[in-house]
């Protein structure tokens, strides 16, 4: 998943393994994570 987001934006992305999110691009952070439909969760 991270290699997806990685292709759409520009510029190195720095990933924090411990909270399992990308620190410094905002963008980036949005499309690691998703909203799903009420009802539904991951």
């Amino acid at each position: 998943m991270l290699g997806n987001v990685a292709t759409q934006v520009e510029g190195a992305l720095e990933f924090d393994p411990v909270e399992c999110k990308i620190v410094g691009n905002a963008e980036a952070a949005n499309l690691l994570r998703s909203d799903y439909r009420q009802g539904w969760s991951l």
